[in-house]
């Protein structure tokens, strides 16, 4: 198709960024029907149009299986990103939750991801994805470390910070320690109408806001495997030729409406203001992270007053829980935090004397993949209950330390044994460790012996779960006491 013009003072921006991830650890299969349903079939649209272009951030599981599976696939993002029409995004290398790494390990996956998309795709890193957009303030200074300039979280932040929807249409600057970065609000109305919605349904909301907000810029910051891997998108979005219409609408507005990239927007729009954003992250996963009988009032509650005429304004300062406590809700979140932080101390001292070393940077990288944050949490979908999950991490974290240990004993034949508070707990436990195995005990619990490591096999023996209510457990007891 013929390049269309663009105006050159639209009045709305309309950036589309594509969120793509797999946790690592997940089954091939998964990988690969994700691939077939979502993100190729997206690329073969997305280029027979070319006045459209996307933001579009891979996380580094994903990428690394794409890489090795399908290369033609970064081969033809890669010549897009040279067209201009595709800006690469990206972020921590293999999508920790920032909140559950230390400050080091944030801005060195981060750097070291860049490099990774420069080197592979030719593209210049600007931008990031939070991932599952957990954030605390404090993030600010290690993002702008790292290089990063601006990034995207849902509109529910800035919410809780006390804007309004009409305060919305634009990004803002954050600051910690005189560093600053840009944010960019998401929004959840795009997020219910993209790609759910016919296209006209968006268009005329996109309408309304340039309207009463000339020059405004609009972010659509979701998940990629909507258009396909979700359940009936793939019909609807290719067979039915939803995302062809969805283009040709875009694009029949274009006096008025231009699709830009997020890099775009920040280069030709000024800031709305300043702002400092409280601990969030998107309103189900506030929820999520309370214990379960908070849950449980506060879903009680909604549905109480959800007919209410007075709701809408009281829900807006209704706040669910702290994404750290799911290392209080789920000890064994806990078990593989404090596993992941030994391991991160020992190869950030190890590299202080020999930042180059070859052997440390692997076991770093190794240690990056054990920060993914899937096993770490739970919401709604398996996360921490999935073994095949919990045991990815506990591999990677034991092939990190695996490479350490080789590195400074080599093959030698050795006996360790220490006491320290290694569960932050505020108790000392005992390691006892070999050239074969790593056995954790706490004598505080009884003498429990909680994680036994066999470093051959780089398996966690003990990283099993304990059955615990969660809230959606009402509804499978309610559905089987339902009358037939």
């Amino acid at each position: 198709m013929n390049q269309p013009m663009m105006v050159s003072t639209p009045r709305v921006r309309l950036v589309l960024l594509l969120h793509n991830h797999q946790p690592v650890g997940n089954f091939e299969h998964v990988f690969q029907q994700a691939y077939e349903d979502s993100y190729r079939p997206f690329l073969e649209v997305f280029k027979r149009w070319d006045g459209i272009k996307i933001s579009l951030h891979t996380s580094g599981p994903l990428i690394e299986w794409l890489d090795s599976t399908h290369p033609g696939y970064l081969d033809e993002v890669a010549n897009l990103v040279g067209q201009g029409r595709i800006e690469i995004i990206g972020g921590p290398f293999y999508e920790p939750i920032l909140a559950m790494i230390p400050s080091h390990d944030r801005v060195g996956q981060i750097r070291r991801y860049s490099r990774w998309l420069e080197k592979r795709l030719g593209a210049k890193v600007r931008g990031m994805w939070v991932p599952e957009r957990v954030w605390e303030q404090s993030f600010t200074k290690d993002i702008a470390a790292a290089g990063v300039e601006y990034t995207v979280l849902d509109d529910y932040h800035f919410k809780a910070a006390g804007l309004g929807e009409e305060q919305l249409n634009g990004y803002y600057l954050t600051e910690d320690e005189g560093r600053l970065v840009a944010v960019f609000p998401g929004s959840e109305r795009l997020r219910y109408t993209i790609p759910f919605a016919e296209p006209h349904v968006t268009v005329d909301y996109l309408r309304q806001i340039g309207e009463r907000h000339p020059n405004a810029v609009v972010v659509f910051g979701d998940d990629g495997e909507k258009f396909g891997t979700w359940p009936e998108t793939k019909k609807h979005v290719y067979e039915d030729c939803w995302l062809e219409r969805f283009f040709e609408a875009l694009l029949r507005e274009r006096d008025w409406l231009q699709v830009c990239t997020l890099g775009e927007a920040y280069d030709t729009v000024s800031p709305l203001g300043k702002i400092y954003l409280p601990d969030c992250s998107y309103r189900e996963m506030t929820e999520w992270a309370l214990p379960t009988e908070r849950q449980k009032e506060m879903e009680s509650l909604r549905h109480e007053m959800e007919h209410d005429p007075r709701w809408h304004r009281v829900a807006r300062f209704l706040r669910g829980g702290y994404w750290r406590n799911f290392r209080v809700k789920y000890p064994e979140a806990n078990e593989m935090y404090a596993r992941m932080m030994e391991v991160s101390r020992r190869i950030q001292n190890a590299l202080g004397s020999d930042p180059a070393d070859p052997t440390l940077r692997e076991a770093q990288l190794e240690l990056y993949r054990g920060q993914c944050n899937c096993p770490y949490w739970h919401g709604a979908f398996g996360g921490i209950y999935l073994p095949h999950l919990r045991n990815a991490v506990y591999e990677h974290l034991i092939s990190a330390e695996n490479l350490v240990e080789e590195r400074f004993r080599g093959k030698d034949v050795w006996v360790d044994i220490r006491a320290e508070d290694l569960d932050f707990d505020g108790q000392p436990e005992i390691r006892l460790a070999n050239d074969q195995m790593v056995a954790y005990v706490a004598p505080s619990r009884g003498g429990q012996l909680y994680e036994w490591d066999i470093r051959s096999i780089k398996r966690n023996l003990l990283a099993t779960m304990t059955r615990r209510p969660e809230v959606y457990h009402e509804k499978v007891r309610a559905g089987g006491e339902r009358p037939a």
